[in-house]
């Protein structure tokens, strides 16, 4: 599984706006180049919406 098909997988199943999805793009695109990945990997998408997924937790439980 690719890394578009990961992100793909994840706006259907967290229901993502299109602002999350262009921000975790861009975390992803970030953590990609902190680990000098040419292209954006699919760990490099599972490390940002891990911070996703963390930041939605918190609004919700608060």
């Amino acid at each position: 599984m690719n890394a578009n098909k990961i992100l793909e997988n994840a706006i259907h199943k967290f229901g993502l706006s299109y602002r999350s999805i262009v921000s975790v793009k861009k975390i992803g695109r970030t953590i990609a180049d902190l680990n000098a990945h040419e292209k954006i990997e699919k760990s490099d998408i599972l490390e940002a919406l891990s911070y996703r997924r963390r930041q939605l937790f918190y609004f919700t439980a608060s």
